[in-house]
């Protein structure tokens, strides 16, 4: 399949393309709305249809981005040890 992403290796995905080409044209720092308006909106926009796509309720769950798998890891233990020892 063109797009098999089980490994390091794998096919180019053009929309994943074209979301890189866009950043880095842009450059934006998503920190607050009111550095980045536009680009915080799309995040939240995306976040929810993400939410919708799992099947859960609109306002229910919240997400992030994470620059990679290495920071997305860190954030879920730092979840899990806020969870689990408030």
């Amino acid at each position: 399949h063109p797009y098999f992403v089980n490994q390091l290796f794998s096919s180019v995905d053009p929309y994943g393309l074209i979301g890189q080409w866009l950043t880095d044209a842009l450059n934006p720092s998503v920190y607050t709305f009111e550095v980045a308006p536009v680009f915080t909106l799309m995040e939240e926009e995306v976040l929810r249809e993400m939410r919708s796509i799992v099947g859960w309720a609109d306002g229910e769950g919240d997400g992030i981005f994470c620059p990679g798998g290495s920071i997305a890891n860190g954030y879920a233990i730092s979840c899990a040890r806020s969870y689990f020892y408030p």
